[in-house]
């Protein structure tokens, strides 16, 4: 196994966390979907259960990515999940701008994902 730096990896199952965390949300396992959107009645009707399904989906899927690099020591398919992590959250500080419910937090985040994946990219290519 690759060896992964200490800051990636715990930013890794920080971000891990935080997928599983909003699968089981939208998923309404444990707690319900306006942990993750403000507002979200999710038995209000198809749609809103449909959104959440795919925001948990999503979530999951991301999640499952980021695992798999983190235990492997894949330098490429870490980097691709936290590409896939800073897209989806840049998406979702666009759509918490545009309606007033954004979580400037998302900033910092994003800039790490970033960072994180350059990072990854460069130390890939010297394998």
């Amino acid at each position: 196994m690759k060896k992964i730096s200490l800051p990636i990896a715990i930013l890794g199952w920080i971000l891990t966390a935080f997928g599983v965390f909003a699968t089981l949300s939208c998923f309404s396992i444990v707690g319900n979907p306006t942990a993750i959107i403000s507002g979200f009645d999710y038995a209000a009707n198809n749609a809103a259960m449909t959104a959440a399904w795919m925001i948990g989906g999503r979530s999951l899927g991301q999640a499952i990515v980021m695992v798999i690099g983190l235990l492997t020591g894949n330098r490429k398919v870490l980097m691709a999940a936290f590409i896939m992590r800073a897209v989806t959250e840049t998406g979702d500080m666009v759509s918490g701008l545009v309606f007033g419910t954004g979580a400037p937090i998302l900033v910092v985040f994003v800039l790490l994902e970033i960072a994180s994946a350059v990072w990854l990219g460069v130390k890939a290519k010297d394998e």
